[in-house]
């Protein structure tokens, strides 16, 4: 992957003993690409009517991340504002970066 701007985890909580494999996720999208834990989000999708789970389910590489449990049936409209304030972020991100990058064109000029 290359030159990412965010990254979205999204996981089940039917699986158990996933702390694991987030890891790994985590490494390889998150810490190789040197992404900010604020341009990342993690959501833990349930069945209707499943209890919510905690991120403690996580480990502490998480614990920075915004998280959401999410149930379209049951939280569509939380479920879509909290991925809409993830793109504001990202996008925010990026056009501060290019702002930066062009006044660095301009003054080496």
């Amino acid at each position: 992957m290359k030159e990412a701007n965010g990254v979205i985890f999204v996981y089940s909580s039917d699986f158990s003993n996933i702390r694991k494999e987030m890891d790994m996720w985590y490494a390889n999208f998150v810490q190789t690409q040197g992404l900010k834990d604020a341009h990342c989000m993690v959501f833990c999708h349930r069945k209707p009517n499943q209890p919510e789970t905690r991120s403690s389910e996580l480990s502490s590489l998480f614990s920075r991340i915004p998280w959401l449990n999410t149930s379209v049936e049951e939280n569509g409209g939380a479920l879509r504002r909290e991925f809409n304030s993830f793109l504001q972020r990202l996008l925010s991100n990026i056009s501060e970066r290019r702002d930066q990058e062009e006044l660095s064109i301009l003054n080496q000029h």
